[in-house]
């Protein structure tokens, strides 16, 4: 009878057991929320950079763009038909710039004689052109004369300065190789010149010597 009393409490036991562990596993995990696994996170794409549209050429073609080779200067003074006394910007120093490519009537002064009338009116018109005007002094390949006076071809706007005194025929065409850049303009303007007989082109006041070829006969060297 004894033995019996313990068989029972341990098959009662056994269920209790059993009864609690089903509890658990049904309340527990069977019931328990499922968690949505969120699929890994897609990097976003990088932003795009934006960059400056391209340059768009502006109006106005006959404008000759500033390079390395070329500096914006205001115009001091005219010494002569082809000679301009600069100063560059940026700097306080004034420099002489000669206008490649001409060669205008030499002016006459107390000391020397000259080709005058059209040494006078040469410079009188270089002066009109430029004097106190900002311009843009372009270099070739040469651009030192003599460590002091620079060559360059001498830009008003659009306007060669070089070309328009030798197409009013107050200067003549002097090629100086290798600054040979526009002497085809040069070549051009003093044919029109010619042919209009404007200036030192008038028959009836000719420039008899051409301004080098004076300066060899007339002047000494360091004068």
């Amino acid at each position: 009878m004894k033995k019996s009393s313990l068989i029972l409490l341990s098959l009662i036991l056994l269920l209790g057991v059993v009864a609690g562990c089903g509890y658990y596993y049904y309340f527990h995990i069977r019931k328990a929320p499922s968690v949505a696994v969120a699929p890994p996170a897609t990097p976003a794409p990088a932003p795009a950079i934006a960059r400056d549209p391209a340059p768009v050429p502006g109006p106005g073609t006959d404008a000759k763009p500033m390079t390395s080779q070329s500096v914006e200067a205001v115009v001091i003074q005219a010494v002569s038909g082809d000679c301009l006394e600069v100063q560059e910007s940026g700097s306080r120093r004034i420099r002489q710039v000669r206008l490649i490519g001409i060669d205008a009537p030499v002016k006459a002064s107390r000391e020397q004689s000259g080709q005058e009338p059209w040494g006078t009116r040469s410079q009188q018109t270089l002066a009109l052109m430029v004097i106190r005007k900002k311009v843009r002094l372009e270099f070739d390949v040469v651009i030192d004369k003599d460590g002091r006076t620079r060559w360059a071809w001498v830009w008003l706007g659009d306007r060669l300065i070089n070309e328009e005194m030798v197409r009013e025929g107050l200067a003549v065409l002097n090629t100086q190789p290798p600054n040979v850049q526009y002497t085809d303009r040069l070549t051009a303007g003093q044919t029109e010149a010619r042919e209009k007989q404007k200036g030192v082109w008038d028959p009836a006041l000719p420039l008899d010597t051409p301004p080098s070829q004076f300066v060899s006969q007339h002047l000494s060297p360091h004068e």
